[in-house]
């Protein structure tokens, strides 16, 4: 039986800064993830490697939607999450056949990733 995952793109303050009121993008992500959690649904992010230099406040996630311990973080480099990167592996790994996907960029990466997924 495959299980439903939540997987959170770019959520990163230099993606998210450029949203439509991106204090409301944050705190719907951050609704929907601690529904995931308590509900026992893994969470898997995708972290966008192009968005500031490593290890800069651009390139984080965003602190109100951090990863917590054990939930993976997948890097990319592309629109696409899934090219080059081992997403596919984390979500067989888990079981995951469903996706929930929020996040940043919808007419970029998170469109990209909706149609690789399929």
């Amino acid at each position: 039986m495959s299980k439903d995952a939540l997987l959170v793109i770019d959520v990163q303050p230099g993606n998210i800064g450029t949203c439509y009121q991106p204090d409301a993008v944050v705190g719907v992500i951050a609704g929907l993830l601690e529904k995931a959690r308590a509900a026992d649904v893994p969470v898997i992010y995708v972290q966008d490697d192009d968005v500031g230099p490593e290890g800069s406040s651009e390139w984080q996630i965003d602190a109100r939607v951090a990863p917590r311990a054990g939930e993976p973080v997948v890097r990319k480099k592309a629109c696409d999450a899934f090219y080059g990167t081992k997403l596919h592996e984390v979500l067989q790994e888990k079981g995951v056949g469903r996706l929930g996907v929020v996040g940043a960029r919808t007419e970029y990466c998170i469109d990209s990733a909706c149609r690789r997924a399929t």
